[in-house]
C-alpha cells in the first residue's frame, strides 16, 4: 500500500493527510506550509482521500484513534476538540483524524504484507477485471453470468484481452468469485 514511501510501514498511527500523501504520490513527510509539492491533480486527488478518510471515519467504518473537530458557537467563536469517536453529524467539524496503520490496510481492503510485489500491465488488467466485476454483474452470485458468452466477452470488449487472457482471466475470475458456468 505505502510501496513508494516504505518509511511509512513502521509509523503505527497515521494521520489523515499523511494516508492522502502517500496515495496521492507525495512525500507524507513534507511540510506543506513550505513549498507545496504536489501538482494540481494531486492536491485534488489528496483532498478527495482525506474527505473519504473523514467521512468513514464519522460513519464508522473506519476506526479512529482520536480526531481533532472544531465547533463555533453563537457568538461565531471557534473552539477545537480532540475526541476519540466521532458521530455522522461531526463529519463538517473535522479538522484531522489519527488511524493505525492496520485500520488503513483494512479500510483499503490491503494486506499487511504480500511476499513479493507483481508488475507488469497484464496483472494490472487482471485486477481491474477482478475488481470491475462486481460492477458489471451486481446479481453474480444469484444470476451469475456465463463464462464463455458473458464474462470472455466483456473481458476482450472492455480490457482488450488476448484468446489467452480471455481464458485464463474468466477462469480466475470464476475461481475468485467461486462461480459455477451453468
Amino acid at each position: 500500500m505505502f510501496e513508494k514511501f516504505p518509511e511509512l510501514n513502521k509509523v503505527e498511527i497515521l494521520s489523515a493527510q499523511q494516508i492522502a500523501f502517500a496515495l496521492a504520490g507525495v512525500n507524507p513527510f513534507h511540510d506543506p506550509s513550505s513549498v507545496p509539492a504536489e501538482t494540481e491533480e494531486q492536491h485534488l486527488k489528496i483532498k478527495g482521500i482525506i474527505s473519504e478518510l473523514h467521512s468513514a471515519a464519522a460513519m464508522g467504518t473506519l476506526p479512529i484513534i482520536a480526531a481533532l473537530t472544531q465547533l463555533a458557537d453563537e457568538s461565531g467563536s471557534v473552539t477545537q476538540y480532540q475526541v476519540n469517536c466521532l458521530q455522522p453529524s461531526d463529519y463538517p467539524n473535522i479538522l484531522e483524524i489519527k488511524v493505525s496503520r492496520e485500520e488503513v490496510r483494512k479500510y483499503f481492503n490491503q494486506p499487511e504484507s504480500m511476499p513479493f510485489k507483481i508488475k507488469g500491465d497484464m496483472f494490472g488488467k487482471l485486477l481491474n477485471a477482478i475488481e470491475q466485476f462486481p460492477n458489471k454483474y451486481p446479481e453474480y452470485s444469484s444470476n451469475p453470468p456465463r463464462l464463455d458468452k458473458q464474462v470472455r466477452v466483456w473481458l476482450v470488449d472492455t480490457f482488450q484481452c488476448t484468446a489467452n487472457e480471455k481464458a485464463i482471466f474468466g477462469k480466475i475470475i470464476y475461481e475468485h468469485y467461486e462461480l459455477k458456468d451453468a
